[in-house]
């Protein structure tokens, strides 16, 4: 048996022209508990990764936000739209920190324009009040000025002295084309980080891309750390459940596109979702397993151990901070019974 596919250009036409049909949650969703399989010690670190599970959300613009569900210990992170200046883009923070919220924005390194911008953006930042940044490349193809990387920005941070108690950085365990084609490259990069944060004395998180597979996981935690990469790891999840219409409907209820740029920039993001929503249709046995954020974990706590390095998980829950609560409240429950 064959089956073609429509032909589309890229990914988001194929979630625009229909491809996908999967819903936020489905009705075979809870009927198999990937926890029951797990031993009492990887259950008790499955729920400390919960407990203190960092979550990442888009800021609407046309409908309010509402974090009442999240506790105020919670660490949130805001995300950055290439489509607007760095500026525009700590709006959201700033304002969110002022109900006491401990937020931590990202900086997009290809949006500042020279090293002035730099000072003067992390010294608003300070003033502010800013304790933590996620600093990353950013989406943007070509840099606004000649920045190119978080690691020019960091370079540029030690030289004016310009101190943040912890600053997170991006990690690809499958890769990121739009930094490098070449893994050994990004390796280099991390190693250089390192010893950024060893030098100025500044606590550092590798913070991943979303993932799907737990063995590639572990696979590239085990090469950085052959590498001499010693950086405490946290874990990009995916809301589970999250399909690309929904995000695509929830960008256009809100006015903002940023959820295509996470799908862009998360090509395998997209490619998780083709086997869930499409394969999985297919009469053949092994694309019947469907992509389940609960049994992606319990693969990981299994497999992982403390020479792995994984400090947490951070979840991104896009639009959807009620669902992604519920998740960690009902798996915190499982886990604990």
């Amino acid at each position: 048996m064959s089956v073609e596919a429509p032909h589309y250009p890229n990914a988001i036409d194929r979630i625009k022209g229909g491809l996908f049909r999967t819903r936020t949650v489905h009705k075979d969703s809870n009927k198999h508990n990937f926890f029951e399989s797990l031993d009492s010690e990887n259950k008790q670190e499955l729920s400390r990764l919960f407990s203190e599970a960092t979550v990442e959300i888009i800021v609407p613009e046309k409908t309010k936000l509402n974090l009442d569900k999240v506790p105020m210990d919670s660490e949130i992170s805001v995300t950055s739209s290439p489509s607007k200046s760095i500026e525009d883009n700590l709006k959201p923070s700033k304002e969110l920190r002022k109900s006491g919220r401990k937020i931590k924005p990202h900086i997009s390194a290809r949006l500042f324009e020279n090293s002035g911008h730099i000072i003067e953006v992390m010294s608003d930042l300070q003033e502010h009040g800013f304790t933590k940044i996620f600093l990353i490349a950013g989406d943007n193809p070509d840099p606004k000025g000649v920045i190119n990387g978080s690691l020019d920005v960091l370079m540029e941070m030690q030289r004016n002295k310009i101190q943040f108690d912890r600053v997170d950085v991006a990690g690809y365990p499958e890769g990121n084309e739009r930094i490098s084609k070449d893994q050994r490259e990004l390796d280099e990069i991390l190693i250089k980080k390192q010893k950024w944060a060893e030098d100025t004395g500044t606590e550092m998180n590798i913070v991943t891309q979303m993932c799907f597979d737990s063995e590639k996981v572990i696979k590239w935690i085990e090469r950085i750390r052959k590498r001499g990469v010693t950086l405490p790891i946290i874990i990009g999840v995916p809301l589970k459940g999250i399909s690309p219409e929904d995000l695509l409907r929830v960008a256009v209820k809100s006015g903002v596109g940023d959820s295509v740029n996470l799908i862009k920039s998360n090509g395998h993001f997209v490619l998780g979702l083709v086997k869930a929503s499409v394969l999985a249709k297919l009469p053949i046995k092994r694309f019947k397993e469907k992509y389940d954020g609960d049994k992606f974990l319990a693969d990981l706590v299994k497999k992982a151990s403390d020479r792995h390095g994984i400090k947490g998980i951070h979840i991104y829950a896009f639009y959807k901070i009620g669902l992604t609560m519920e998740w960690i409240e009902k798996s915190k429950a499982s886990l604990s019974s």
